[in-house]
């Protein structure tokens, strides 16, 4: 962080305010007083930008500067013959700071009003500083969320200006990063705030949620043509035909008039409120727009299960469960299919809080994401997200070990069905 230093000046030292080149920001025109020592009645331009009533000293106004940067300042002469001169001369925000009090020290404020902490916590976008501060880059998903690119466990809410790491367990403003992420002491990680607040465009000053046109969540039409469902899925995808038929019947799993395969997604009242879609030709696929990207496909195959299945994907979950089935291994537990593993974490939490067969029975989570990069990560990732789970006694790695993924697994099955996945290893 850079250095900052603050000179509070009389209010009645400030004579105008000039447009800067921009043509849409002013500087202030500051005439330093007598208690500037050698640098009384010396004139100074400083961007509006920079300037901010002193709390306390509400005649003032405290002028900030960065501590490496030099300041210009001009004084007006005139001479004999009756010409204005200006002289100019350049000093250092620290040498301006001894004229005025003497010795320069650290003159970073140590208490401040509740008003004040509110304020910057409410104002101040957590994503905007994140990605100022830490360098962070995020992705939209759904209406008010954003991913981090570089933590997947990493969302901001902007509708509440908030953001929740789950697996730093940070939730909250940009002081709550402050304390908990970097660190810092409540009096540092204000002074960090207020610069940052200091340095905001004055339009950027007040947060105000980003508005985006409400999508209404609709599923797509359907069509009474069902034998693509069982040619894609069953035929070939080599997912079991009963388990399908099962959720044809139900139509949580149909055909829609462009010929895509559709998985209707219920939450815990049982209202479908997203869906994704799947081409039966080709390789398109994608959510239905104004849906819940968190409630994902469950599938209950036991309601007294003590074990919940992750997987990455929706085929995923139902291939999953297959595969089971083919090795003849009983099948006592259930599957939360999501959509994809940067959602798994979010997808797991709202699942777990709102599902009673889930947080009354489960205390083993097997995760099946996919044996990739991404996947890999995201299982590492979940495993610390879990830790406050406390009814999680364990968490089982089941990646698949015949393809990248389960799908992949199950037909290499079906092609050699000698070959044998490996077993799930249990994770301490």
């Amino acid at each position: 962080m850079k250095e900052i230093i603050n000179i509070s000046i009389p209010k009645s030292r400030f004579k105008q305010k000039i447009k800067q080149a921009n043509g849409t920001k002013y500087s202030h025109r500051v005439i330093l007083p007598k208690e500037a020592g050698a640098y009384k009645y010396h004139v100074l331009l400083i961007s509006e930008d920079f300037v901010q009533e002193d709390i306390d000293n509400i005649d003032n106004n405290v002028l900030h500067f960065y501590a490496d940067r030099e300041i210009q300042l001009s004084q007006h002469h005139r001479t004999p013959n009756g010409e204005d001169v200006y002289e100019k001369i350049r000093v250092m925000p620290k040498e301006l700071y001894k004229s005025f009090y003497g010795e320069y020290k650290d003159n970073s404020r140590k208490r401040f009003t509740n008003e004040e902490v509110e304020y910057l916590k409410k104002n101040i976008s957590v994503m905007d500083f994140l990605q100022d501060r830490a360098g962070f880059s995020f992705q939209r998903q759904g209406q008010h969320y954003y991913r981090c690119d570089q933590h997947s466990s990493l969302v901001i809410d902007t509708r509440n200006n908030a953001m929740f790491w789950n697996t730093e367990h940070i939730n909250g403003s940009a002081l709550e990063y402050l304390r908990k992420a970097e660190g810092k002491t409540f009096p540092e990680a204000m002074n960090i705030l207020i610069e940052f607040h200091n340095g905001l465009a004055p339009d950027k000053k007040q947060y105000i949620a980003p508005k985006y046109e409400q999508i209404e969540f609709k599923l797509p039409d359907s069509q009474q043509n069902i034998s693509k469902i069982y040619e894609y899925l069953c035929d070939k995808r080599k997912i079991d035909r009963d388990l399908i038929k099962r959720f044809v019947d139900d139509g949580k799993i149909y055909l829609d008039a462009k010929g895509n395969c559709v998985f209707a997604c219920e939450n815990y009242k049982g209202k479908v409120d997203s869906a994704f879609v799947r081409s039966t030709y080709s390789g398109f696929r994608g959510d239905v727009g104004g849906g819940n990207k968190f409630t994902g496909f469950f599938i209950e195959m036991d309601p007294k299960a003590t074990k919940l299945v992750l997987t990455e994907a929706y085929i995923d979950g139902l291939s999953y469960i297959t595969a089971k089935k083919q090795a003849g291994e009983k099948i006592d537990f259930n599957v939360l299919a999501c959509d994809s593993c940067n959602v798994m974490n979010e997808t797991f939490r709202v699942n777990y809080l709102t599902r009673p067969v889930l947080n009354q029975n489960i205390d083993t989570v097997i995760l099946a994401s996919d044996n990739d990069k991404a996947g890999r990560a995201a299982a590492e990732e979940f495993k610390a997200f879990v830790r406050p789970f406390h009814r999680i006694q364990n968490v089982i790695d089941d990646l698949p070990s015949l393809g990248s993924d389960w799908n992949k697994d199950l037909q290499k099955i079906y092609e050699n069905p000698e070959a044998v996945p490996e077993k799930a290893i249990m994770l301490k």
